[in-house]
């Protein structure tokens, strides 16, 4: 073979090192994660009520109220969150606040949150509370002099 047939052959080898080259000199693109199927749901701690709970009634042995009464407090400190389960049977309209009270050494209280407030009817419903302090009450703060009922049950997780 002579000279001049190796030339296009040379000249062909010659761009493709020259392609393959190139090639490697351009930046190669990053790699790309797919988003997942969904979001992701948080996880929810709902705090099971069971074994080794503290129960209570705050108001037991009261029949009915006619003035602001502060029930007995109790001892939560070793919980993070209290369920509260009120009934407020009203014989008389007479406007009920129940107000959480919370204490550290059991004598000296402090207002949390209102479970109900401005209350003129017979209602109840369950809240949940996060635990501040050791101590757990319930204050009752009426309007007047009628008679109202108020029943409280809670547990403390």
């Amino acid at each position: 073979m002579s000279g001049k047939a190796w030339a296009p052959v040379v000249v062909a080898l010659i761009m493709a090192v020259a392609l393959f080259g190139a090639l490697a000199l351009v930046p190669q693109a990053e790699s790309v994660q797919a988003a997942p199927a969904a979001i992701p749901t948080p996880v929810s701690v709902t705090r099971p009520a069971g074994d080794g709970y503290v129960t209570f009634n705050p108001f037991a042995g009261t029949s009915s109220i006619d003035e602001d009464t502060t029930s007995t407090c109790f001892d939560v400190g070793g919980r993070s969150v209290i369920d509260v389960l009120y009934v407020i049977d009203q014989t008389d309209v007479n406007t009920v606040t129940l107000t959480s009270k919370w204490s550290i050494d059991g004598t000296t209280t402090v207002s949390g949150v209102n479970l109900v407030a401005s209350n003129a009817a017979d209602a109840s419903d369950m809240v949940q509370l996060q635990v501040f302090g050791r101590y757990f009450c319930i204050l009752a703060d009426v309007a007047n002099t009628n008679d109202v009922t108020v029943t409280a049950q809670a547990i403390a997780k």
